[in-house]
């Protein structure tokens, strides 16, 4: 598991250049030996959101549930609130296209796309959890299943269902 810094995000093996306090100087510190609080969180605007996400789905799923536990919230974490909230939120992004054309959709807010996209995974890894479901394995094992159902012979250019093919 990745260490925690201060707010419980997972650090990462990238560092900041920075003036920290506790080197004296300019310098990278990253809160890796020195523990500087101040270089690894509190100082915001010396550290790009990238050096404090996660960069894997373990990782991901990690910082949720920390996320979650720090604020007691498992207890609404039921699998039917989740399996909820992920249609909730799935909805929340198709409203990001709706009412536009095909060649429209791919000129929308894309932060929008992606803060929904967001909240669409976030819900979906923590229902995968909740059953002990690995979410690589899980989709793995649908592209091998899908794979056999729509063979590329049969099923290249055509938006066919499985069984009219």
């Amino acid at each position: 598991m990745i260490p925690k810094v201060a707010g419980s995000l997972p650090k990462t093996k990238m560092m900041s250049r920075h003036f920290c306090t506790k080197l004296k100087g300019d310098a990278y510190c990253g809160n890796r030996v020195n523990n500087c609080v101040r270089c690894a969180f509190a100082s915001r605007r010396t550290l790009t959101l990238e050096i404090l996400l996660p960069k894997t789905m373990k990782d991901a799923l990690d910082a949720l549930k920390t996320f979650r536990d720090e604020r007691d919230w498992k207890q609404f974490h039921d699998p039917k609130n989740l399996a909820a909230a992920l249609g909730i939120e799935a909805a929340e992004l198709n409203e990001v296209f709706l009412w536009k054309g095909t060649e429209e959709s791919y000129d929308v807010d894309v932060a929008k796309v992606r803060e929904e996209l967001a909240d669409v995974l976030a819900y979906a890894l923590l229902l995968a959890d909740t059953f002990n479901l690995d979410p690589e394995e899980i989709v793995l094992e649908k592209v091998a299943a899908n794979a056999l159902k729509y063979p590329v012979d049969k099923a290249r250019g055509v938006a066919t269902k499985y069984t009219d093919l």
